[in-house]
């Protein structure tokens, strides 16, 4: 691809690639790149790295031999490229020193550089490793990652290795999944699988429409970070009342093209929301959500989406939108008289 049209890449990972050994284009332009891993390549030299971000976590590079360069601007770590061509006061990668590290996503730091919040030093179980770990070891996981699964939805995935207690998930590149949880019709609030998601991460599922199939409405009620990336399918992220994730407090959406509404049905408000971010969402609108709380709001290339902070935190927004339609047609009629009146002179009082 042209990286020069990729101004909103966060992470540029060819790791593995292992025939990779030259790169076209520049990174310089790329403001919200946060992290380039080149492990496992033949680069020998890599583009210009960026000149500037507008994002606060830290960067991070992971050369082609492993080491790596983590620092809070892009110039600092070009800095210590320059100084230190060989690279002799990078870190190493961890190594894989016994079997059940073989078997996690071993770099959990890959989920933080995308999300800062992601707690420290916990162990993200690859299903793609499932055959090795076991399905008794995997049914106790905590934090679990999810990419380029043939699976139509999470929960399928969830059933077979009966996880009960998952916390957080990262999902990404599954081609298949048009729902993410399909609940099924006996399934309730007690046995679900899914109940438990504190931290839900969802990036480049083509064909996804819906989160929730609106069987089960207590899939979303612990739910406290949601993000969700280059979905170009979906139109609505919660289909109704009953799936309002009342425990909600960072939501952040991106590049997702057919996305209309945040809600799907007119719903209150969302008590606990402290965080929203939104970004290149083309046709998003307001839907009247009340969000008392909001602390913090991100909004960039939503043309549709004219709320401020104060709005959203008072749920005005679809009220004002319908009084605006409709107000100037009643002060026109309220202001025009029945015979024009000609004025020749100063006005007598």
């Amino acid at each position: 691809p042209n990286l020069e049209k990729l101004i909103h890449l966060e992470i540029f990972d060819v790791s593995s690639c292992t025939e990779l050994g030259k790169i076209e284009g520049s990174f310089e332009n790329m403001s919200y790149l946060r992290e380039v891993d080149l492990c496992g390549t033949k680069l020998k030299t890599f583009p210009e790295l960026p000149k500037q971000s507008i994002l606060c976590s830290s960067k991070r590079i992971v050369l082609a031999d492993s080491r790596c360069l983590e620092k809070d601007e892009w110039s600092q770590i070009k800095e210590c490229l320059a100084m230190n061509p060989e690279g002799s006061n990078f870190s190493n990668q961890p190594e894989k020193t016994d079997e059940k590290s073989e078997k996690l996503v071993h770099h959990g730091s890959r989920y933080r550089v995308l999300d800062p919040e992601v707690p420290l030093d916990i162990d993200i179980v690859d299903t793609k490793r499932s055959v090795d770990l076991g399905k008794d070891y995997i049914s106790k996981a905590e934090y679990v990652s999810v990419s380029e699964n043939e699976s139509e939805s999470v929960s399928l995935i969830f059933r077979e290795f009966q996880m009960r207690s998952v916390k957080g998930c990262w999902v990404e590149r599954c081609k298949k999944m048009a729902n993410l949880f399909a609940s099924g019709e006996k399934e309730d609030q007690e046995t679900s699988f899914s109940s438990s998601l504190e931290t839900l991460w969802i990036s480049n599922l083509p064909l996804l429409k819906k989160l929730d199939n609106g069987n089960g409405g207590f899939v979303f009620k612990n739910l406290k970070k949601l993000s969700i990336d280059c979905c170009p399918s979906i139109e609505s992220l919660f289909p109704g009342a009953s799936q309002l994730p009342d425990n909600l407090e960072i939501l952040r959406v991106k590049f997702c093209d057919k996305l209309k509404k945040l809600f799907e049905e007119e719903v209150g408000e969302l008590p606990k929301l402290r965080k929203l971010y939104l970004l290149d969402l083309p046709v998003l609108s307001p839907d009247g959500v009340k969000f008392p709380n909001l602390e913090k709001y991100t909004n960039e290339k939503c043309p549709n989406f004219e709320a401020t902070l104060e709005e959203l935190k008072l749920g005005r927004t679809k009220k004002t939108e319908e009084i605006s339609e409709d107000q100037p047609h009643k002060n026109i009629e309220a202001e025009t008289p029945t015979e024009p009146t000609k004025t020749t002179g100063p006005i007598q009082r």
